[in-house]
This record gives structure tokens, C-alpha cells and sequence, in this order.
């Protein structure tokens, strides 16, 4: 009988094999969708009037996203009650602590 890991381990093989026998068998599906991201790119940013040394060089400062898995911390929906404070007489000293 095969583990978890090894099931999804052929599971993502068998995707990943697929996905690359269809770029294979249908290669022009796969290259209009990214002429049609490229043009949306161009006329989004209005690229298409620029020669290709200025479509570089505006795309070299073009500002990029954050990483994929940046998040920013959550802010706490109430502030914590402060609790007691030690009592620093009953803290254990070391006299021997050349600080």
C-alpha cells in the first residue's frame, strides 16, 4: 500500500505530465495566450507605442509586486492586560556575574 507522500508524489508527476502533453499537442494555444498577456501588458502600461529599447528600459523601473507569500502581521483586536509583576526579592541572585 503506498503512503500519502508517495500518492501526492504521482499525483503531481501525473499533472505535471499532462500539462506538458497538452503545451506539446497544442502549442499554439499556449503561445496566443501569451502573445494576448503580452499585448494586455502593453496597452495596460500604453508599451505599444514605445520601440523596443523603451519598452525595456521602462519595464527595468516598472515597480514589482511583493513576494508571493508576504503578509503583513495582524493587529490585535483588543490590548492584553498586563499581568503581575515579578518580585524581583524573590528572583535567585548570582553574586558572581561579572556584568
Amino acid at each position: 500500500m503506498l503512503d500519502t507522500t508517495s500518492t501526492a508524489t504521482i499525483i503531481l508527476l501525473a499533472a505535471a505530465t499532462a500539462l506538458l502533453l497538452a503545451a506539446m499537442l497544442y502549442p499554439s494555444t499556449l503561445l496566443r495566450w501569451l502573445q494576448r498577456k503580452r499585448y494586455q501588458y502593453e496597452v495596460t502600461f500604453s508599451l505599444y507605442m514605445l520601440t523596443p529599447t523603451e519598452k525595456f528600459i521602462f519595464s527595468a523601473f516598472l515597480p514589482k509586486p511583493p513576494p508571493p507569500f508576504h503578509r503583513p502581521r495582524p493587529v490585535p483586536s483588543r490590548p492584553v492586560p498586563p499581568g503581575p509583576k515579578p518580585n524581583v526579592s524573590s528572583l535567585p541572585r548570582n553574586d558572581t556575574c561579572e556584568c
